[in-house]
């Protein structure tokens, strides 16, 4: 589905080369465009740091531009979670209980933006080379995914990370919060697939909104 969604948004650079498009019209369909075209350029910058340190040399200039990403990326949500802690904290179950669900969804997106961007990188890649998108149906059975089915889809994945971090040596603990995402692929897969690791969360209302907690644990219980 996200390799369908990129597809569409790459086609957009079309659309600029049309003459009634406002300056704010097209500002939009280019920001469209750099949601899925920023992720080879981290890929990139990933990469070229291993490159560097495996020649011996400083990766220095490299590291700020990935630290750069995340703070982009992730900064309106933290001050949103700040907003909600100072304002609002009680509808989300108390400060312990939105803490908790702060933590797993902080190390639940940190894992799959790893393996997001590398799934966008290679399908920019397949575009690039003619290949066109499909629309294959996806498993919405209460099943989860298998090992097997994990290991098929994301042994590339693993692959890169696995020379990543044997080639960071002294800088891998670094990149672990970035990168770790890519060794543990297939395993996060799994896991996070499970009907019962939800149910376990839900039950516990982390990451909830105040409907679920509500739903599940009324006021006074």
């Amino acid at each position: 589905r996200d390799s369908r969604w990129l597809a569409g948004n790459m086609q957009y650079r079309h659309l600029l080369r049309l003459p009634d498009f406002t300056a704010m019209g097209r500002w939009q369909l280019i920001q469209a465009m750099l949601l899925f075209a920023g992720a080879p350029l981290y890929t990139a910058v990933l990469l070229l740091a291993t490159l560097a340190t495996l020649r011996g040399e400083q990766a220095g200039s490299l590291w700020p531009m990935s630290l750069a990403w995340p703070i982009a990326l992730y900064s309106p949500k933290l001050l949103a979670y700040a907003q909600v802690l100072i304002n609002d904290r009680a509808r989300y179950g108390g400060a312990w209980r939105f803490l908790a669900g702060i933590a797993a969804e902080t190390i639940f997106t940190l894992l799959l933006d790893a393996v997001a961007t590398v799934n966008k990188t290679l399908a920019m890649l397949r575009l690039a080379f003619g290949a066109r998108p499909g629309w294959l149906p996806q498993n919405r059975a209460d099943r989860g995914v298998t090992w097997a089915e994990a290991t098929i889809l994301y042994w590339p994945h693993t692959l890169v990370g696995i020379v990543v971090f044997a080639s960071l040596k002294s800088a891998a603990l670094w990149a672990l919060p970035w990168a770790s995402g890519l060794l543990l692929a297939i395993p996060f897969c799994v896991v996070t697939a499970r009907p019962g690791f939800s149910k376990w969360l839900a039950r516990r209302g982390i990451a909830a909104i105040p409907e679920e907690l509500f739903a599940v644990h009324p006021p006074g219980t």
